[in-house]
């Protein structure tokens, strides 16, 4: 009775030998994806960080392009009143020494509309779709 015992545990002693063997593999396993996920997100977070460094880059250019477009053509825009489609603002027209107000509906004018009443503001012509 007493070797049948020592038999049991010796087989019992192997079975948990044999489940500790597959666990530290499931947990070795488990390390190593934790490891790889970690390389893919400082991969993709590096990415991240470089697309915003370049649009932090680009949003002063952007703004210079802006104002540099603004002075050129002379159009100053109103964004507080530029609600719900309606354009709003003053064109400086240097050759007659004026300014005019423009308040355009987007909604109810196409673009290709839109940009040929500017032209025509910027030019000193009187408007047609500006109320």
């Amino acid at each position: 009775a007493h070797s049948e015992h020592i038999a049991q545990l010796e087989a019992d002693a192997a079975e948990l030998r044999r489940r500790n063997d597959t666990l530290t593999a499931a947990r070795r396993e488990a390390e190593a994806r934790v490891a790889r996920f970690r390389a893919e997100a400082d991969e993709q977070i590096d990415g991240i960080d470089a697309v915003e460094a370049h649009r932090m880059e680009e949003v002063p250019k952007i703004q210079m392009q802006i104002a540099l477009y603004a002075k050129v053509v002379g159009i100053k825009w109103d964004y507080d009143e530029s609600v719900g489609g309606m354009l709003k603002g003053e064109v400086a027209v240097p050759t007659k020494g004026v300014c005019r107000q423009f308040e355009i509906d987007s909604n109810e004018h196409d673009d290709f509309d839109v940009a040929n009443e500017l032209w025509a503001l910027m030019e000193g012509k009187q408007p047609a779709l500006t109320c």
